[in-house]
């Protein structure tokens, strides 16, 4: 009785360190819970997804700078147990001080990048995807980036020095210009807006 109590004692000793460390290891592609709420984290490609339970979707949340490299592919699709998920926000400061990211890829789904989403990195290049509709504040704030393609016929909304030191924008053939300068109010002075061609390359 006395060794199977023992054998007892250590096998809950064994799972109760193993579930600690699940608790805190979160590697990529698993799932693990997050410290602040007990909301699921995902990690694709390096990059982390929180799942926000109030709007049943992912959003791109506070990344580590250490983990993020000079390339990152956010995608808009999180598949979890077999359902998937959209993902639809950037959220506040995600990638701030990641400061060896200079090329993003945003799939289409994204729907808004938000306050100081991209701030303080080295983002040299950026095309956004039609489905954005919300360029917050700060969203490159601190970033190289001087010219940054809308796949979009439509604006999204723009806020205080939400394009950083964007020199050039380009919209697709097709988009009003009105709209678009409206869109960008006073930022239209410190910026040239110009038309693309739908199978010109980006660079």
């Amino acid at each position: 009785r006395v060794l199977n109590r023992l054998r007892k004692n250590i096998m809950c000793g064994v799972l109760s360190c193993a579930l600690a460390l699940g608790a805190v290891l979160i590697m990529p592609g698993m799932t693990a819970r997050a410290d602040d709420n007990g909301e699921e984290i995902k990690i694709v490609e390096n990059v982390k997804y929180t799942y926000n339970s109030n709007e049943k979707t992912y959003w791109v949340t506070k990344q580590d700078p250490s983990t993020i490299g000079e390339e990152v592919h956010i995608v808009a699709k999180i598949t979890h147990n077999g359902e998937k998920y959209d993902v639809t926000i950037i959220s506040n400061l995600a990638f701030n001080d990641c400061n060896k990211l200079k090329k993003i890829i945003i799939d289409e789904g994204i729907k808004i990048i938000d306050t100081g989403a991209f701030k303080n990195t080295s983002i040299e290049e950026i095309e956004l995807p039609a489905s954005i509709k919300l360029l917050d504040r700060l969203a490159l704030e601190g970033c190289p980036v001087e010219k940054i393609r809308f796949r979009g016929i439509n604006p999204p909304g723009f806020h205080d020095r939400s394009l950083g030191s964007v020199k050039i924008i380009e919209i697709p053939e097709g988009a009003d210009m009105g709209a678009w300068n409206q869109a960008l109010g006073s930022l239209v002075s410190s910026v040239i807006i110009k038309k693309y061609t739908p199978n010109s390359s980006f660079s």
